[in-house]
């Protein structure tokens, strides 16, 4: 629904990230922050 309301929307393999032991929250950026 991102691309809907017209932002720019990335796909990750996600796969190749899991065997660095990556996260999810490591790869993507808060929409709001304090």
């Amino acid at each position: 629904w991102l691309k809907e309301k017209g932002f720019t929307v990335e796909a990750i393999p996600y796969a190749e990230i899991a065997k660095q032991e990556g996260l999810l929250r490591c790869s993507t950026l808060p929409l709001e922050r304090e």
